[in-house]
């Protein structure tokens, strides 16, 4: 049996699938920054993500890898919601060291996560 994981979105929120059985889930409400990370484990590894910081203390923080089901999807979503700004150095695509950047809210596009 493969392994399979796949996310999906609605208007309330994100929920990641593993093996068709819920993960984790989290509200946009819930969410206090998106932005993107790069790993220098690629490309032998997934390197590169989208991740969702909660509002909780400490923080938590929702990691989404682009190479799984539907989550190129959900980072068109991201990019085109209210509020979020592409800093210069866009979505850390083809980036090879360890890096973080916010993409939403605006005011802080740019900050690492």
């Amino acid at each position: 049996m493969s392994y399979k994981i796949r996310v999906q979105y609605d208007s309330a929120g994100i929920r990641l699938f593993e093996n068709d059985k819920e993960a984790w889930s989290v509200l946009w409400s819930d969410i206090e920054r998106i932005g993107y990370r790069s790993t220098d484990g690629g490309p032998c590894a997934d390197d590169h993500f989208l991740v969702f910081k909660n509002m909780a203390t400490p923080p938590l923080y929702y990691n989404v890898s682009l190479s799984w089901e539907g989550a190129m999807e959900l980072s068109g979503y991201v990019d085109a919601m209210e509020g979020t700004r592409i800093p210069m150095e866009g979505n850390l695509a083809n980036v090879t060291v360890n890096k973080t950047v916010t993409v939403w809210p605006s005011i802080h596009s740019g900050e690492p996560l």
